[in-house]
């Protein structure tokens, strides 16, 4: 049985929705499906009840729930002390991402710190910013990266880097030649934007009428898979706070950054509020500022 496959089954049980739950794990629906179709197959029950307001567990279900709890809870215990079978109590940093932040990330950002201090294990894991928040609250992890805007009051927060939305343009399209593009450029093509289930959703529209930019909006989008397909059939172009550089795509597809002074992400660096960090997560905290003086931490 696939922990991760658990994991994904676990983050539906608390969104009580299978679209819900792909939206915030960057995932497509179809795909969370068929993975919660091939763990019941493996199972061989029925795990939840398909309504028109989301699922809902079925009495086989909540017994996996109770279990599957149990078993990543273990699996995480396992791995605590499989870094201890030397008996040599080492220093443990453990650093939450959002999910899409790494895509933003060097891929030597993790390994140099490992590089420079042999004597920490880093210990990295990737959620969606609410289970991400979460594990930095309850203290399970020391430090989290992600995306602004971040609770001040909860949490002791430090931004890191600005990084442009991209837009996605076919390649036959003129804009496809541009380096970047402003909102301006926009104007006169045929948009797709992100459903307003995401924050950049309303940002952009707010930023477009106070530049009295008339937008030509076809339609909205719920997910990366469905935006770049919408773009490659070449029905229009459309932006995303998602890169599609980390992902296997075709030629056709252009990402051209959206060159803007409120179009952007944050990315920031983050613990919880009033405690003092231990030694080693002081280091990593430091060691990613450091990072992000140095231009080191961005792609």
């Amino acid at each position: 049985m696939d922990l991760k496959h658990l994991s994904y089954f676990l983050f539906i049980c608390e969104r009580g929705s299978i679209n819900k739950a792909a939206q915030e794990l960057f995932i497509s629906q179809q795909g969370l499906n068929r993975i919660i179709r091939n763990l019941e197959n493996e199972l061989d029950v029925q795990l939840f009840l398909r309504t028109p307001q989301g699922v809902q567990l079925t009495a086989p279900g909540k017994i996996v729930l109770k279990y599957a709890k149990k078993m990543l809870n273990l699996n995480k215990k396992m791995n605590n002390e499989l870094g201890m079978v030397d008996e040599t109590i080492r220093e443990q940093v453990w650093v939450s991402f959002f999910y899409a932040v790494l895509d933003h990330l060097s891929n030597q950002f993790t390994n140099n710190f490992r590089l420079q201090h042999s004597d920490i294990d880093l210990l990295v894991g990737e959620h969606p910013f609410s289970v991400s928040e979460r594990l930095i609250l309850e203290e399970k992890y020391d430090i989290a990266l992600g995306y602004a805007p971040i609770n001040k009051k909860k949490f002791t927060y430090s931004p890191l880097k600005q990084v442009p939305w991209p837009v996605l343009v076919h390649k036959s399209n003129p804009l496809a030649d541009y380096s970047t593009i402003s909102c301006h450029d926009l104007a006169s093509q045929k948009l797709f934007l992100m459903s307003n289930n995401f924050k950049a959703h309303n940002i952009f529209l707010e930023r477009c009428k106070d530049l009295n930019i008339d937008l030509n909006i076809v339609g909205t989008v719920n997910n990366l898979s469905e935006t770049y397909r919408l773009v490659q059939q070449n029905k229009g172009i459309a932006f995303s706070v998602t890169s599609i550089h980390n992902q296997k795509r075709g030629d056709e597809v252009i990402e051209i950054p959206l060159e803007d002074e409120v179009c952007f992400s944050e990315i920031g660096i983050f613990y919880k509020k009033g405690i003092n960090l231990r030694p080693p997560a002081k280091l990593f905290f430091e060691y990613a500022c450091e990072c992000a003086k140095n231009d080191f931490l961005i792609k």
